[in-house]
Formats: C-alpha cells, sequence, structure tokens
C-alpha cells in the first residue's frame, strides 16, 4: 500500500524514472555495488542495518543525524552526516559529494572494510563471549 502511494506520487514528478522500488531481494550486496551513494533518512530507526549494509559494499553514504545513524557511523567517520528534516544540508553536502566524486568512493573503499570488521559476525560472536564471561 506505501509503495503504491509513493509510486503515484513519484509519476507526478520528474524522477519518476530514476526511482523503483523492488521489493525484497537476495542480492542486497549486487545492488549496492551499483549505487552512486546511498541516502538514508529515519526518525525511528533502532539500528540501521541498510546503513550498514551500504557502507560495508562501498557505497558513499549519506545518512541523517539521528542518534543512532550518529553512533554507527562513528560520528560520522563513515558516512556523511547531515541534519533531519533539513533538505537544504542534505543538497549542500551531497552537491560537495558531486564536485569530489572520485574522494568520496576512496574514502568509501577504506570505510567498508573497517565496517566488515567491526560489525562481522565473527566480532559480534567475540563480543558476546566476552559479555558471557562477565556474567
Amino acid at each position: 500500500m506505501v509503495v503504491r502511494r509513493l509510486c503515484c506520487l513519484l509519476s507526478r514528478t520528474s524522477v519518476a524514472q530514476l526511482c523503483s522500488f523492488s521489493g525484497w531481494t537476495g542480492d542486497v550486496p549486487a545492488i549496492l555495488k551499483q549505487l552512486d551513494a546511498f541516502v538514508y533518512s529515519t526518525d525511528h530507526d533502532t539500528f540501521g542495518i541498510a546503513v550498514i549494509e551500504a557502507i560495508a559494499a562501498g557505497v558513499p553514504t549519506f545518512v541523517n543525524d539521528w542518534e543512532v545513524m550518529v553512533e554507527i557511523t562513528q560520528q560520522g567517520r563513515w558516512a556523511t552526516i547531515y541534519k533531519t528534516k533539513d533538505a537544504a544540508d542534505l543538497f549542500n553536502k551531497f552537491i560537495t559529494f558531486v564536485d569530489h566524486t572520485e574522494h568520496y568512493k576512496q574514502q568509501a573503499c577504506s570505510h567498508a572494510q573497517d565496517v566488515r570488521s567491526t560489525y562481522s559476525i565473527e566480532q559480534h560472536m567475540l563480543a558476546l563471549s566476552n559479555l558471557y564471561n562477565t556474567l
């Protein structure tokens, strides 16, 4: 229902041909590799797995300054943070990306390895083991 409403709204704009809603997919990394940038906005997300997947895929990522996004991006080291509900701030930061795309892509590749090691299943299991050993 939401997708149908969004498609209807988009059909009235000039960006309709640039957007798609793929629904469920089993190959997120392949889709992410096709993107020039990943923009994420939330005011209720509890973790942001999509953000982690985008950064881990080496895609320049933009997230709003929602507390959890700031935390999982290492206070913006791994992604560009823009002010929540501030389209002008996002626009200005995205224009900087457009003007310096190659630099952003190089940074994104560097951040990808950091994210993969920080959020790997091995790292998670080690953290759980350490926690359980303290109980």
